[in-house]
């Protein structure tokens, strides 16, 4: 591990792309960019981390192993094998080679791929009715699912229901689209239509106390909502948590959330922005945290990462490559 006073900035995947090929609209400032990144190198390392990893590695095939491998050797020239991981719950910089972690994690990724799609959970769903079809919305997210099943759900059921989910959602914008639109209009107490027991309405109670600040926020526009941010994380979040919250969970898993709130939805389409693209785009938020700057492209990560800093007080900067090359224009 590297000391921990290392001043770092952090590069979004996108980054790194654009340096390596410039884009047709904007290559003047990514060469500009590019320049001023090994201009920079002997004030600050650039680190790469397992979601750099984890970007290039989707959708990964073995007939692009040599593309992969040209990419890869240039990130290694600017981050000079420096990795920003986790120790503590905290950011922090170690040496390891690039294509070293590309390697072990495709070889753990695709040999075991069959298991890492299978979500080892158990609910704490602990009771089984019948359904009324007639009155369930169509949208709602489990109305095929109970169709299969003619309207009955129980424990099984339901760690059936989200074992499927779990295999689809992260890969799938329709779904997740669906998924996500549809938290817009839950009624907690009256999605299934059932009349419900006393010990029932004490699960549903206790949902309605963990879920209801995120859902009643919807209304709120950027700057009241960044108020209420920190209470909607920690109630949502400590539903299924008995311990303090830490800064990882809040800044992944909070960034995760974020994207289901009407202000910050990124649009979905086929092949991109699925939720497994933001659940990586919310790893760059936690291993930027203790950087200097985090530079990104994407709109939706700057604002998004922008306003979760905000919220937590963390001072990383959070620019496009245009306000980087003004932050350094007296050099």
């Amino acid at each position: 591990m590297i000391s921990g006073d290392e001043k770092y900035i952090y590069l979004d995947w996108n980054v790194f792309k654009y340096m390596k090929e410039p884009r047709t609209d904007k290559g003047e400032i990514d060469k500009q960019f590019k320049e001023l990144v090994f201009k920079l190198k002997n004030k600050y390392k650039f680190p790469f981390s397992y979601a750099h990893i984890r970007d290039r590695a989707n959708r990964y095939s073995k007939e692009h192993y040599e593309k992969v491998k040209q990419d890869l050797e240039f990130v290694e020239s600017i981050s000079d094998s420096i990795c920003v991981g986790i120790y503590l719950g905290e950011p922090v910089l170690y040496k390891v080679y690039i294509q070293d972690c590309f390697e072990d994690y495709i070889s753990e990724d695709y040999i075991s791929k069959e298991e890492k799609n299978t979500l080892n959970i158990s609910t704490s769903f602990q009771f089984s009715y019948k359904v009324d079809m007639q009155k369930l919305d169509k949208n709602h997210p489990m109305y095929d699912f109970l169709l299969e099943s003619n309207g009955m759900i129980d424990a099984k059921g339901m760690d059936e229901f989200l074992q499927n989910m779990y295999q689809f959602i992260f890969s799938d914008a329709v779904r997740y689209k669906k998924f996500r639109s549809y938290i817009d209009k839950i009624d907690l107490r009256n999605c299934l239509h059932q009349a419900y027991s006393y010990d029932e309405l004490m699960q549903l109670n206790k949902l309605l106390y963990h879920l209801f600040p995120f859902i009643d926020s919807f209304q709120d526009d950027e700057e009241k909502l960044k108020k209420k941010w920190g209470q909607i994380a920690e109630r949502w979040f400590s539903l299924n948590s008995g311990s303090a919250l830490k800064k990882e969970q809040l800044l992944i898993q909070g960034y995760t959330l974020l994207d289901m709130h009407p202000i910050f939805r990124e649009k979905m389409k086929k092949g991109k922005n699925t939720l497994d693209n933001i659940v990586r785009d919310g790893n760059h938020c936690f291993y930027a945290s203790q950087a200097r700057y985090f530079v990104s492209e994407d709109e939706y990560t700057l604002r998004k990462t922008a306003f979760l800093y905000d919220v937590y007080n963390i001072k990383t900067r959070v620019v496009c490559e245009n306000e980087f090359i003004k932050c350094f224009e007296v050099i």
